[in-house]
């Protein structure tokens, strides 16, 4: 019996829809409340919970409640994401339902949406974001030029900064000219806000072999 055969009957037969993952695995299935209020709250969590605790199922399923908008008339849902072990990619759909005196009467599925499934480790280089270009290129200097304002008066807020310049940078370069490959640089502005050397240093240190330079932008400059 495929997953959303098996949730679905588990819904068609409580009283009450409350959120819950529901994963197959060798060593026996998993039916775990997701302690939560809010819908979309409910499937972070239960993606949260796939991710770090059942990596090994074969198919997950995250149920919710919610609701859903058919020709413009709001009808209660059961939200349903689920995918098994192989597939690229979850499927998220609703089942429009009403209660009656012998439980939930469930209606035809309505496709939701697909996102990344639960089951792989999450990538956000791999997806497709569509074109993006860096804040300036010099295309006679081959040089791609990154310009950021972001708060560092903390090692956490830089280490921030840090991980959003590798990651731009990472990015980037799949938009930009293969051969040869351009340099790139990062103009972070410090002006009106006090960072200490040690900081400048952490930040600096921490661009090295991922920016061809950092300028670390000043009222004195």
């Amino acid at each position: 019996m495929a997953i959303i055969d098996v949730v679905l009957a588990l819904v068609e037969s409580a009283d009450e829809i409350t959120p819950f993952v529901f994963a197959e695995r060798a060593e026996g299935n998993v039916h775990a409340t997701i302690v939560t209020a809010n819908s979309a709250r409910a499937m972070i969590l239960g993606r949260r919970m796939v991710r770090d605790q059942l990596a090994e199922a074969t198919a997950y399923a995250i149920v919710c409640d919610s609701f859903v908008r058919i020709e413009g008339v709001r009808h209660d849902a059961v939200l349903i994401e689920h995918a098994a072990r192989g597939e690229l990619t979850a499927e998220i759909v609703a089942y429009p339902y009403r209660a009656t005196e012998d439980g939930l009467s469930i209606g035809e599925a309505v496709p939701f949406q697909r996102r990344p499934t639960a089951l792989v480790p999450l990538d956000p280089h791999a997806l497709d974001w569509g074109p993006i270009i860096p804040d300036l290129y010099n295309a006679g200097l081959n040089k791609a030029a990154h310009s950021v304002t972001h708060r560092l008066d903390t090692d956490d807020a830089v280490d921030r900064t840090i991980r959003f310049l590798g990651a731009r940078a990472r990015m980037f370069a799949r938009h930009l000219p293969p051969t040869p490959p351009p340099g790139q640089l990062a103009f972070i502005d410090l002006r009106g806000q006090t960072v200490p050397e040690a900081r400048r240093a952490r930040l600096t240190n921490g661009l090295a072999g991922v920016m061809e330079e950092v300028k670390l932008m000043t009222e004195d400059n």
